[in-house]
């Protein structure tokens, strides 16, 4: 039922494979899939295996990330334009979650809000800041103020169970988001990606830890910065 189309890029072989009625879907998820893997290896550091696999199947879950290999919702696939997203944010999680693993469980923030928050830094890589600017108002701060304004505000930092259904993706992927924004905006960029990309390298095939990332943040900029942390991720007593 599938049908493949793949380009090399710096050296990896990026494949997507798609039903074959979804011919102009599969083509988008390629395109994704590779100006993303080359926008994250310029922000974060190089891709480490020499395959990639974006692949349609009947999943509900929008998308999900394994070694190697991202799967998307079949049900994306003849929008065409709706399966930008889910691709570009399955292949950061190449970085955050498959190459710097981490406690999904009881520290799902750490690469779900680090992947969202590279999410729209693909589509600023792409389309320009501007785009950039509006996924962040629209997608991250609106939907942090809904959380507020209904009184349903929580940390960042619980494990996975201990949000309803309903809260869990607001709260730890876009309210999540927001703390490596307010990061980048208090270190500059260039600071901010100097400190992401030894985070990458010393982490790589290993377990990350909330207080690691922190340690790499300190010993770069000098500095923990544990009030945007607490104000972001460990309470709901926001900064902005």
């Amino acid at each position: 039922k599938y049908e493949r189309s793949g380009r090399d890029v710096r050296g990896v072989v990026v494949n997507s494979y798609s039903y074959k009625q979804h011919t102009a879907g599969g083509a988008r998820a390629l395109d994704v899939a590779v100006d993303a893997l080359e926008a994250f290896t310029d922000f974060f550091g190089p891709y480490p295996y020499t395959e990639l696999d974006v692949v349609e199947t009947p999943n509900y879950l929008g998308g999900m990330e394994y070694s190697g290999l991202a799967v998307v919702e079949d049900g994306l696939y003849p929008g065409v334009s709706t399966v930008e997203w889910l691709t570009a944010h399955e292949v950061a999680h190449q970085w955050w979650m498959v190459v710097v693993g981490n406690d999904q469980v009881n520290d799902p923030w750490l690469d779900e809000a680090l992947t969202q928050y590279s999410t729209m830094l693909y589509y600023e890589a792409v389309y320009g800041k501007a785009r950039a600017n509006a996924i962040l108002i629209t997608v991250f701060v609106q939907t942090h103020r809904a959380l507020k304004s209904a009184g349903r505000d929580m940390p960042a930092d619980l494990p996975a169970d201990a949000y309803p259904s309903h809260l869990y993706f607001d709260t730890v992927y876009d309210k999540g988001a927001l703390y490596f924004h307010e990061l980048r905006e208090r270190l500059g960029d260039e600071v901010f990606f100097d400190t992401l990309q030894p985070y990458y390298e010393r982490h790589r095939f290993q377990i990350a830890t909330p207080q690691s990332f922190l340690d790499t943040v300190e010993d770069v900029t000098g500095d923990r910065h544990l009030d945007l942390y607490e104000a972001w991720i460990g309470g709901t007593d926001e900064a902005s």
